[in-house]
């Protein structure tokens, strides 16, 4: 397997109405690197088998 990287970015906005009317916003990013299947591998593949990737398991 070969290593596949990323950026990925969130956005979250909070308000407030507890006595002042106040709005927040803030974008943040992270560096993903994931482990990727390339395409030669799943053509090596014996009929009947496959790749699993599990949220608890990402590599």
């Amino acid at each position: 397997m070969r290593a596949k990287h990323s950026c990925r970015s969130s956005r979250s906005r909070a308000f407030s109405r507890s006595g002042h009317d106040s709005t927040s916003e803030g974008v943040s990013y992270r560096h993903v690197t994931e482990s990727a299947v390339m395409a030669s591998e799943i053509e090596q593949l014996v009929d009947l088998q496959g790749f699993l990737k599990l949220a608890s398991n990402p590599a």
